[in-house]
């Protein structure tokens, strides 16, 4: 009897894994947990076919986004057996849930497995150096990522795609420009002959990159012919987010070689948040540069965030600049207003960050005024780590008591503080300082109506990540559920 179900669970685990490969995934997993179904009801549920088609099922969930659900389908399947496909959809999961430490271990197990094969390693290489690039530690994405390349054919879109990726890295280790970040792109466009006509957009992002390398190093000659290449290509490219940021930044280099004829269409085709600030119901660009006043200054700190969210960091320091000249001009050098454009200003410098925030400091020291100014101030310093992780502890939770005095328990701008403190003690493993933290954000979001859905999600998320680390995986689990009826609720 046993025989004939075990034979009956591996027709059903075939027939759902063409099913999956067909993208009919309803009826693949109805398939999946049919032949799951027969194993348990045989007390079949701890041999390798079980595992395998658990672990099908948990790699099915992740291609929906059911994070949740595919990491315990994939849990359930390491109890059973130690199936390294299993362990990496593990490591994906984790990765999906923002659970990095959890993730950064179940990589390194993985690496450091021998029995890997080549097309395995290749893909288990390229997303543990991805997970460490996203996370910032950069020393260890970079070998994985030229690992992965010594696998990959080198006339592949894989292979450009990770040269891109290594161009992104050195972009931010490296001073700019940086002759790595360059080599690599120039590595990425080796093939394009190859993979570039199926590819159009992947293409034109690699001449849009190298475009704005030559440009940053001053060779405005290379850069316009490569901008005016990956325009040819983005003509027959459905417009979108991706060719939109292509297409602003040519005429962003086309407005600063003075040619604001070429440019403007550019504009006119695909406007950018930061140009229809400037354009229409917003002033006119340059209306407030020669004025000082309060508005102007409200005006230029209004068009640095809109600079900062596009990423254009050089357009944001100018406008910020502005608006600290003309607030220090109109109420003085220690103004506790100055503290938000000080603070600004320091989450994008890379070169005086902590100078601008200890300014800040010094402003709030010799002002009694309880203003959200004060606790900005003291978040960012405690985010810089100014004086050791105690003192910035006690600083991050200095700025949620005003913010709670200010605004009221309950209200969103506490609530976000005691997020971002409950974050910022789980990533320094003070864990249950941050469980205590989170949970009592959990309760006071859930009646604050004026919260969105899918920002009680991130509250949520954040606090089931603390029980996990806890070890309270029951109770984490529930609150995952939870968020994974928001998040469908809404996606």
């Amino acid at each position: 009897m046993k025989n004939e179900v075990l034979a009956q669970a591996a027709k059903l685990a075939v027939q759902a894994r063409e099913q999956q490969l067909s993208e009919q995934y309803e009826a693949a997993e109805e398939s999946y947990l049919r032949a799951l179904t027969c194993l348990k009801a045989e007390r079949l549920g701890k041999t390798e076919l079980f595992a395998k088609i658990s672990a099908n099922l948990g790699s099915l969930y992740y291609s929906q986004r059911r994070y949740s659900d595919a990491r315990r389908r994939v849990k359930a399947a390491l109890t059973v057996q130690d199936n390294s496909e299993a362990q990496y959809w593990l490591a994906e999961c984790y990765f999906k849930e923002r659970r990095y430490k959890s993730a950064d271990r179940t990589y390194t197990a993985l690496l450091e497995r021998k029995e890997l094969g080549a097309e395995q390693l290749a893909r288990l290489l390229h997303s543990a150096g991805f997970f460490y690039y996203y996370i910032g530690k950069f020393e260890r994405s970079e070998p994985l990522l030229h690992r992965c390349l010594e696998l990959t054919p080198p006339e592949s879109l894989a292979a450009a795609l990770l040269w891109q990726r290594l161009g992104l890295l050195y972009q931010f280790v490296d001073e700019s420009p940086s002759k790595r970040e360059r080599e690599c792109y120039e590595k990425m466009l080796t093939h394009q002959s190859q993979w570039g006509q199926s590819h159009p957009l992947e293409l034109a992002g690699g001449l849009a990159r190298l475009a704005i390398w030559f440009d940053q190093n001053g060779e405005r000659e290379q850069a316009d012919k490569l901008f005016a290449e990956m325009a040819a290509i983005l003509k027959n490219v459905q417009s979108g987010p991706e060719t939109n940021w292509m297409m602003n930044h040519y005429a962003d280099f086309l407005e600063r070689c003075g040619r604001n004829v070429e440019a403007a269409p550019l504009r006119a085709g695909q406007p950018s948040l930061f140009s229809m600030m400037q354009s229409g119901t917003g002033p006119v660009a340059g209306v407030h540069d020669s004025v000082v006043s309060d508005e102007a200054v409200r005006w230029h700190l209004n068009q640095g965030s809109f600079a900062e969210f596009e990423g254009n960091v050089s357009e944001a320091q100018r406008l910020y600049s502005l608006a600290l000249e003309k607030h220090e001009k109109l109420h003085g050098h220690s103004h506790l207003g100055l503290c938000e454009i000080l603070c600004r200003q320091a989450r994008i410098s890379q070169e005086d960050g902590q100078q601008l925030v200890h300014r800040a400091l010094e402003i709030c020291r010799t002002s009694n005024e309880l203003r959200d100014e004060r606790a900005t101030t003291l978040e960012t310093a405690a985010r810089y780590l100014l004086d050791g992780l105690e003192r910035s502890v006690e600083r991050f939770r200095e700025a949620l008591s005003l913010k709670e005095r200010l605004h009221g328990v309950k209200s969103s701008e506490a609530l976000e503080c005691r997020w971002r403190l409950g974050k910022f003690l789980l990533h320094h493993q003070r864990i249950e300082e941050s469980l205590n933290t989170l949970q009592l954000l959990a309760e006071r979001s859930s009646k604050n109506r004026k919260i969105h859905s899918l920002e009680r999600a991130d509250f949520l998320n954040t606090y089931a990540c603390a029980l996990e680390e806890m070890g309270k995986s029951e109770e984490s689990a529930a609150i995952v559920a939870e968020v994974t009826r928001i998040t469908k609720r809404y996606t």
